[in-house]
């Protein structure tokens, strides 16, 4: 099993597009900042800064593949 770690920031439900794409704008303004970039590269960390739609894909495909897992290992809640 393949388990990377990964950062998101997630808003509400029905959060208005235009906030939403300010969010986003603002992230990728940040991540691409110098001192910013040159810190993730010291820790040997790096950033990948998907679309908001991107974004929410591959969360659903994360919802997806840990579902069957945990199905496949017959978890369950005590």
């Amino acid at each position: 099993m393949d388990i990377a770690g990964w950062v998101a920031a997630i808003g509400p439900k029905g959060m208005p597009p235009a906030q939403v794409r300010r969010l986003h704008d603002s992230i990728a303004s940040a991540f691409a900042d110098p001192e910013v970039k040159a810190g993730f590269a010291r820790r040997d960390e790096y950033t990948v800064l998907n679309s908001p739609e991107a974004a929410a894909q591959f969360l659903r495909s994360e919802q997806e593949r840990f579902a069957r897992l945990v199905k496949k290992a017959n978890v369950t809640l005590e």
